[in-house]
């Protein structure tokens, strides 16, 4: 870490329920003797103080305020640290003016981000002032697109060690998925969604495998949004609800390190269903469910029911027990 700055690292968003489990999850790493120096920045001080109270964390961690639209504020405060995690969502909505600072100073960014319509025009914002300024930005560090996006690297990688050449098309099979969502995840979700029925251009960007490589176009990609059943493992498969974000970051990745799976690599990602009848059954509800859910979330009066009496609102997310017994096997 360039010991010159104030700060190793500054969590943007440490008052919502994302944030906080960062949070939770950096004082974790003091405690066991991790030698970071981090802050907690947000817009309001009293709820900053209250996490910190509530999280344990020690009155020597600084509490900096910065408003999401105060670019000028935020070039300021990214000048101090070498990283910056953002976990301030949607994206598309409040997350321009902090990316931007990062990209015009030089301070490297991470965040949660599964919003491919703000992705791909901050790719084609920001990339040239990044390069200039020496900033990595880095988005969808969650579980869209990690798992996927380094399981694809790492598959790759141990093919060509073993057998001398890499997989022209690669299937991200979801065997088993248990968990929630916070209500940030699902305001950012309907963010997107409402912006796709507003603007055509975003709803193309959302179909579009490969949206987010600018000037590349690949090959015509699987049909992910049908039943299908894999002969590979003897199942039935059905639409997976991460694959919209999770194809284009590896088609992404692909893309920044040269095409090293080549410029035909084919992706897809699909959720198992199961064997025989029950399997085509449960492969078929799933994709009457997800025609149902697109349908709805495009019509405003069942998007703002959903928001008031069924989904979770910004701030709540699954509680400790439910995500201590979440877990997934791709």
């Amino acid at each position: 870490m360039n010991s010159n700055m104030p700060y190793d690292l500054i969590l943007f968003g440490a008052t919502g329920f994302t944030g906080k489990l960062v949070a939770q999850t950096l004082q974790g790493l003091v405690a066991a003797g991790e030698p970071l120096r981090w802050a907690m920045a947000g817009r309001d001080l009293v709820k900053l103080q209250e996490v910190r109270q509530s999280l344990g964390v020690p009155d020597t961690v600084p509490l900096l305020l910065a408003d999401a639209f105060d670019e000028p504020a935020l070039r300021v405060l990214v000048q101090q640290t070498r990283i910056v995690i953002s976990t301030v969502g949607p994206y598309q909505r409040y997350g321009d003016a902090l990316v931007n600072a990062c990209a015009k100073v030089g301070t490297d960014y991470v965040d949660l981000c599964g919003e491919p319509n703000w992705m791909a025009q901050k790719i084609q914002q920001l990339s040239e002032p990044a390069k200039k300024s020496g900033a990595r930005i880095v988005f969808s560090c969650g579980f869209d697109s990690v798992p996927f996006d380094l399981g694809v690297v790492f598959l790759q990688t141990e093919v060509r060690r073993h057998v001398g050449h890499v997989l022209s098309h690669v299937q991200g099979l979801m065997r088993v998925m248990k968990g929630g969502v916070s209500g940030g995840t699902i305001a950012s979700a309907v963010a997107t969604i409402e912006e796709s029925v507003a603007d055509p251009r975003v709803a193309a960007a959302m179909r579009d495998p490969f949206a987010l490589t600018p000037g590349f176009r690949g090959p015509l990609q699987p049909d992910g949004d049908s039943a299908k059943y894999l002969d590979s493992v003897a199942q039935w498969s059905g639409p997976f609800v991460m694959a919209p974000i999770n194809t284009k970051n590896v088609h992404r990745t692909n893309a920044l390190l040269g095409h090293p799976w080549g410029a035909d690599f084919q992706y897809e990602e699909r959720m198992l269903t199961g064997a025989a009848d029950m399997g085509r059954k449960r492969a078929l509800k799933m994709v009457r469910g997800a025609l149902w859910q697109q349908r709805a979330l495009a019509w405003a009066p069942a998007r703002w029911m959903l928001r008031k009496w069924i989904l979770p609102k910004p701030g709540e997310g699954p509680s400790a027990a439910a995500r201590e017994s979440g877990h997934y096997e791709i």
